[in-house]
């Protein structure tokens, strides 16, 4: 199981990228599954659907791709955490 790259900053202010800690459902995988919902919404109003059809596909498309988001957010505030708590 893969997860996400978050910013490292060391003691010699050098960034780097790492690892952050394993989450269940990587948020890699909801930012895609976001975009790839979103993005049917979009080709769902480009054609003749309802708009109750691409509204709520979009809309579910946009939480689980802000989702994806939020786990990388807290990935990166955990890491940041981490490392001023050891100097």
């Amino acid at each position: 199981m893969t997860s996400c790259t978050t910013l490292t900053v060391t003691r010699a202010n050098r960034i780097t990228y790492s690892s952050a800690p394993k989450t269940p459902v990587p948020c890699k995988y909801w930012i895609g599954a976001g975009v790839s919902i979103t993005g049917e919404a979009i080709i769902l109003k480009q054609g003749a659907a309802s708009v109750g059809d691409w509204f709520w596909m979009g809309t579910v498309g946009l939480v689980v791709l802000n989702t994806g988001v939020s786990i990388f957010r807290q990935g990166v505030v955990t890491r940041v955490r981490m490392l001023t708590d050891q100097s």
